[in-house]
């Protein structure tokens, strides 16, 4: 995962088939509740 991070502009995440997120990889990276949902990020 950090790999496609530091390789993509923009990230959604899907949660159980729904969009939960989406921003660029600079948003997602300084959003600690998302990062805390879901520590894979």
């Amino acid at each position: 995962m950090h790999i496609c991070l530091g390789l993509a502009s923009h990230a959604t995440v899907i949660d159980k088939g729904q969009i939960v997120y989406t921003s660029g990889i600079e948003e997602l990276k300084a959003n600690e509740n998302i990062r805390q949902r879901y520590p894979a990020l």
